[in-house]
């Protein structure tokens, strides 16, 4: 029909050529926004914070809960099942100080090896974060009490 054959085969690899480079584009395109989520998805969750402030200290025995632990408070030693046992949970004792209360929290934190890690303590405020391994479990703050003399604050941050 007076048309060169070659002339169409060049146009439509040009065609072809243009199409392919679009639709790479589109591909790549694609693929940078899904590892760019992903990344930012997986980098979101930080982990929680939480300070506990010790005050006072406990006037009867009882039990301590914070973080998700629990810490008996023996009336003395005598009344203490475990007595001098090398594997003591542990615990305190009534009139412990507000200082050794949150020292002896962070012992059973440590000891623990759980969610939460020592970040400091001094004064008796206890400061936990939540490890980087398991960032993201905790969602809302833990219970807090204490017997009777001894009050427990918290401030959580996740």
């Amino acid at each position: 029909s007076g048309e060169d054959p070659y002339e169409m085969r060049s146009l439509t690899v040009k065609d072809l050529s243009f199409e392919s480079n679009w639709v790479r584009r589109i591909i790549q395109t694609v693929c940078f926004s899904v590892i760019f989520l992903f990344l930012f998805c997986s980098c979101a969750a930080s982990p929680a914070e939480y300070v506990i402030t010790v005050k006072g200290s406990a006037l009867e025995s009882g039990v301590v809960q914070y973080a998700g632990l629990e810490m008996n408070v023996y009336a003395d030693q005598a009344s203490n099942p475990c007595g001098d046992c090398p594997d003591q949970p542990v615990s305190i004792y009534v009139g412990t100080n507000a200082e050794a209360v949150a020292e002896a929290m962070a012992e059973a934190v440590t000891r623990a090896d759980d969610i939460w890690k020592v970040k400091s303590c001094q004064n008796g405020v206890l400061e936990l974060e939540e490890k980087a391994e398991e960032a993201g479990t905790v969602k809302s703050e833990p219970d807090l009490s204490a017997p009777k003399g001894l009050e427990l604050t918290g401030v959580f941050n996740s």
